[in-house]
């Protein structure tokens, strides 16, 4: 898609959410464009406007209400945020809604220490089940892991346990080429007769790239690079790799859990985050031996409603005691609400 279609597709998008017309909205630049439609979802999803309402509403109200919010969440003058673009006032106001909004998840998937965790986790091979990616299907977990084959070569593995502590490897290998940071998006059939993985695969020898493969019967094996954004993370300071995500539903949304690196090919400054896809906001994991990097994040449904299967990889650089390798975990949110559904009943109350 070119620059211009890519901008004509923008307006489109934009203009879906707001009430100015197609000729006002091709006036504006581009990252306006942008910054308006995240302000836009951000509104909606935080409950500062119902998403019903938003193409009632011209972008310029939008953004006097998002300005209005932040000040409200975050203090100061409001003529600083006046002065700050639409798409600047979008990244702060993320800064107060995903803390609220995932509030009660980040304080149960950071508590580590509380949920009887399983570290260094291996297979019956022995190998070490770095990366793991776990569904829950017919009475098991199946899992997908990879395991390091030679200098930054990597091979995939799929296994099952009935526990999350001991695991079966079930098929060696699925491909021949340097394939990684596996994650299951969609298991089908009763016997597991397809699997959709997401992962990472090394292009031309030289660099990590992102993919989504294919696995049928367990023996035909498909897979086709896609790129990931990750400027986010970069303008956040993680200026290093952003690689491996996860995607979980909670509370009628579909939310990210990713890693990142703050400096280049520097295993112990690896961190997880969590969002909606657009925004982040880092998740401070806590370990009984205080482990200080995480990578590799995993978060689906576990055997139970309400319940969640955790995966992290620690990396030796900023490991505690015995904690270095995969982790895994279940842990439970709780039912509270959040402060900002308390806030939109409030209103219609």
């Amino acid at each position: 898609m070119s620059a211009d279609d890519q901008r004509n597709t923008l307006i489109v998008e934009v203009g879906r959410v707001c009430s100015d017309g197609v000729p006002a909205l091709q006036k504006l630049a581009t990252d306006d464009l942008a910054g308006g439609l995240i302000a836009s979802f951000l509104l909606a999803r935080a409950h500062v406007v119902a998403k019903a309402d938003l193409p009632s509403l011209p972008l310029d109200n939008q953004r006097n209400t998002l300005i209005a919010a932040n000040q409200q969440h975050l203090g100061g003058e409001i003529s600083t945020y006046q002065a700050l673009s639409t798409y600047s006032n979008a990244r702060l106001g993320y800064s107060w809604y995903l803390p609220r909004s995932l509030a009660s998840f980040m304080n149960s998937f950071e508590a580590v220490v509380t949920q009887n965790p399983s570290f260094a986790t291996v297979s019956s091979n022995g190998q070490s089940m770095d990366c793991l990616s776990v569904q829950h299907i017919n009475g098991k977990y199946l899992g997908v892991y990879h395991h390091q084959s030679g200098n930054d070569i990597f091979d995939l593995y799929v296994a099952e346990s009935d526990d999350l502590v001991n695991w079966v490897t079930l098929k060696p290998t699925l491909s021949q080429q340097a394939e990684g940071t596996p994650n299951l998006l969609a298991v089908e059939g009763k016997t597991a007769q397809r699997i959709s993985i997401s992962m990472h695969y090394y292009k031309d020898g030289r660099s990590d790239q992102q993919a989504l493969a294919s696995l049928k019967d367990f023996s035909e094996w498909t897979a086709s690079p896609v790129v990931v954004a990750n400027e986010w993370l970069n303008a956040n300071g993680l200026k290093g790799k952003v690689g491996d995500r996860a995607i979980f539903p909670w509370k009628g949304q579909n939310w990210f859990v990713v890693e990142a690196q703050k400096k280049l090919d520097d295993w112990s400054s690896w961190c997880v985050l969590v969002g909606d896809g657009l925004g982040y906001t880092p998740a401070n994991l806590h370990t009984p031996h205080k482990s200080s990097s995480f990578a590799n994040p995993f978060v689906g449904q576990g055997s139970t409603d309400g319940e969640f299967v955790a995966a992290v990889f620690i990396p030796r650089e900023g490991s505690g005691e015995a904690e270095a390798g995969t982790l895994v975990y279940t842990f439970s949110p709780s039912d509270e609400k959040e402060e900002d559904e308390e806030e939109d009943e409030e209103k219609k109350e």
